[in-house]
């Protein structure tokens, strides 16, 4: 295959490290291979085969030139938007059928279109590129579009000097630019204190941040301690001597040096964010800290730094895991997968769905389809994996540019019809769509008319012919009536019971009855909301809704998992969920983490939605950790190293509407609990768990922390699985599809 590789640039980065290696792959491979851009020595050097021709491109035009004089190439894969442009352009300006299909590889964990032009660039990228590839599934999640997760390859390594032959050296090997953090990693190697027994740190790199680096290394007394050595082209042979590498930037696409670090057996501290994760899961707990925490990132130093033993454990670990994962030849010969899909396959990556089996489901959905799993990904996840004529579109909550910028976040249209992460069940039936909310309802009175249309407009673009439509969101009562799809109301809480102003209760009052009435079936996830919402329907003439609990995959959260790395030492206090005004009781929650003090540390795992940034500081004043979301595969972790489980929820009529997921994940765990007296929690029986009011809880969880662990009282088999509430979901959407359309 003739393969023709482009990046506009005339230096030599992790990205051109990249396209190097993959080039010497699949030359290795027997692959015809030119490379357009990069630093021609260093490339050369770096590829190692003359067979592969090197082109400099220093600029975009020089990228055009390159390609439009490749047109004898099978294709053309880029790297960066800059190059996509050029690809574009060299298209547009070649005969129609001449230029080759373009295959983008994704190098940053953000959509395109973040430069001043960004958006002109994004809409050229997106016409030309026929697939995409992302080096993680961090970078897969954050990107526009669908794409392939395809990892680097790094070359295996000699073995090098064990722990004790090595160097007292930490190495710090980046560009020394702002998004990088290398000011938190010289505050990690001061906060160690290993400058005082002898170590040095070494930073090699260079970038705009290198004079105010220098500078706060002598302001924290590192002056005889660290050594800026700039542009090396030998990070191989200092990995290879250093006892520890340093990786604090918290933004990695994957972490090129990282896995470069990996090959050599160096143990690696970095921070437990982006692809770090992705590459160090599973080998130390020492491996990750909590992004920018120089305090823990040097105390991990200090650990490893004192036990030679461990280090050489670490070291070997790190090494199987790049050999058996990230090789240069699983890299090119995934790769090859993708080409051969666009040249050739029907099936080829961002093709739509083949219409016509008949099993097509549209949900609209109150939460995104993210790394935090909730009912309806729960849900759909487990439907996917039992049929497999099922397809999905699942529709995102739309963005919200001007209530973005009211919140001073930087406005972003949504993102259309998109993939999901690569490597969810059933990812290849499966499409996301978020739609964009241009204006308020108030504002904009056919708001939701406009959205409705989107939504149908992306499922004819799916083939979608005759597709239940599953609805969780209320807003989406305007698509029930006009779409005439069989449609299921799955009603997960009582928002008119929550706090909201007397316009948005009337359309929510509005939009429920519609919902309630015209609906073929409804289901509620709790008691309560079978009582409330289940009486409402038969008042308006409709038949009984169907309770369809919550439930957790008891087998995944029972097995041991170690400790997460960024939970704190000592006994941890752990609230799982999201922290929101309608449900959380934020005094609650500081008055026992001041209760607790000293005894064990309150820490939230969750995301903190409309809380303002002066609550949020006084959270962490009164100690309380604030992890943010966690990935739904890491949550039985932080639940299994708890040593007590919390629900400071607010009594409320919402609350007691709900059928909380903690619940069940609390429940498999078989941790103990202290909650506050809600819906789920308020009667249990369970002996682990202990209901108590706002007054009294912050004693219950000291009480729990001081005394013994009451008795667990057996498996508590009786859990509700996902597996088995989507049986009954499945159940209830194969009645629709036999009783056809919905009334309009």
């Amino acid at each position: 295959m003739r393969i023709v590789h482009a990046v506009r640039s005339d230096g030599f980065a992790g990205v051109e490290r990249h396209v190097s290696r993959l080039a010497a792959a699949q030359a290795a491979a027997g692959h015809d291979v030119r490379v357009v851009g990069g630093a021609t020595e260093r490339m050369a050097a770096a590829v190692a085969d003359p067979s592969v021709r090197l082109v400099p491109a220093a600029t975009t035009a020089d990228v055009v030139r390159a390609l439009r004089a490749a047109t004898d190439a099978d294709v053309v894969h880029t790297h960066m938007t800059a190059a996509e442009v050029a690809a574009a352009l060299a298209a547009w300006t070649t005969l129609p059928g001449r230029f080759p299909p373009v295959v983008a590889t994704r190098h940053f964990a953000r959509p395109r279109g973040s430069g001043p032009l960004g958006g002109l660039a994004a809409a050229l990228a997106r016409r030309t590129v026929r697939a995409q590839l992302s080096i993680s599934e961090y970078v897969a999640a954050h990107v526009d579009g669908a794409s392939t997760v395809v990892p680097p390859g790094i070359p295996g390594r000699p073995d090098g000097p064990v722990a004790a032959q090595r160097l007292p050296v930490v190495l710090m090997a980046q560009r020394l630019e702002p998004e990088k953090r290398a000011d938190v990693g010289l505050e990690a190697f001061a906060s160690s204190g290993l400058a005082a027994g002898g170590w040095q740190l070494l930073v090699a790199g260079d970038g705009s941040r290198r004079p105010a680096l220098e500078e706060q290394a002598h302001r924290l007394g590192l002056s005889g301690s660290v050594t800026f050595l700039g542009e090396r082209a030998d990070v191989d042979a200092l990995m290879s001597q250093a006892a520890l590498f340093l990786a604090p930037c918290p933004v990695e696409g994957l972490g090129l040096s990282v896995l470069e670090a990996m090959a050599d057996g160096l143990p690696v501290v970095a921070a437990g964010a982006g692809g770090h994760v992705e590459l160090l899961e599973g080998l130390d707990p020492l491996a990750c800290y909590p992004p920018q925490d120089p305090t823990l990132a040097g105390k991990h130093l200090a650990e490893l730094a004192a036990s030679p033993e461990r280090r050489d454990a670490y070291g070997r670990a790190a090494r199987q895991r790049q050999h058996r994962h990230f090789s240069p030849a699983a890299q090119a010969s995934a790769t090859e997968a993708v080409y051969r899909q666009v040249l050739g396959s029907a099936r080829r990556a961002g093709a739509r769905p083949q219409p016509g089996t008949g099993h097509d489901v549209v949900v609209v959905s109150l939460e995104d389809w993210d790394l935090v799993r909730r009912r309806n990904q729960h849900l759909v996840t487990e439907l996917l994996r039992t049929d497999p004529d099922l397809r999905v579109l699942f529709v995102e909550p739309p963005a919200d540019p001007l209530h973005q910028l009211s919140r001073r976040s930087r406005p972003r249209a949504g993102r259309g019809l998109h993939r999901p992460p690569a490597g969810d069940p059933g990812a290849d039936r499966l499409r996301l769509y978020q739609p964009t909310k241009l204006l308020p309802r108030r504002i904009d009175p056919r708001a939701d008319e406009r959205l409705a249309r989107g939504v149908r407009r992306a499922a004819r673009t799916l083939g979608f012919d005759a597709p239940v439509l599953w609805v969780n969101d209320p807003a989406a009562a305007t698509l029930v009536r006009s779409s005439g799809w069989p449609a299921l109301y799955d009603v997960t809480d009582d928002w008119a019971a929550a706090e909201r102003t007397p316009a948005e209760r009337a359309r929510l009052d509005a939009d429920e009855d519609l919902l309630l009435s015209r609906c073929v079936a409804v289901t509620v996830c709790s008691p309560d909301l079978l009582r409330t919402k289940g009486g409402r329907r038969r008042e308006l003439g409709g038949d009984d809704a169907l309770l369809v609990t919550n439930g957790v995959d008891v087998a995944r959260y029972r097995t041991p998992v170690a400790r997460p790395s960024d939970l704190p030492d000592g006994p941890v206090a752990v609230y799982l969920g999201t922290v929101h005004p309608d449900r959380f009781d934020v005094p609650l929650l500081v008055r026992t983490a001041r209760a607790v003090a000293g005894e064990a540390t309150v820490v939230v795992v969750g995301p903190v939605v409309d809380v303002a940034p002066a609550v949020r500081a006084t959270l962490r004043d009164a100690g309380v950790v604030l992890l943010g979301p966690r990935p739904w595969t890491a949550v039985p972790a932080y639940l299994q190293h708890a040593d007590v489980l919390l629900v400071p929820h607010l009594v409320n009529d919402f609350t007691g509407s709900l059928d909380p997921i903690k619940l069940y994940e609390y429940r498999a765990v078989r941790r103990p609990v202290v909650a506050t007296p809600v819906a789920g929690f308020r009667d249990a029986t369970d002996p682990l768990v202990t209901s108590s009011d706002a007054a009294g809880f912050p004693a219950a969880v000291r009480g729990v922390l001081q005394g013994p662990r009451p008795a667990d009282g057996g498996g508590a088999d009786d859990i509700p699985t996902w597996r088995d509430q989507a049986a009954r979901m499945a159940g209830v959407i194969d009645a629709l599809r036999r009783r056809g359309a919905t009334q309009r």
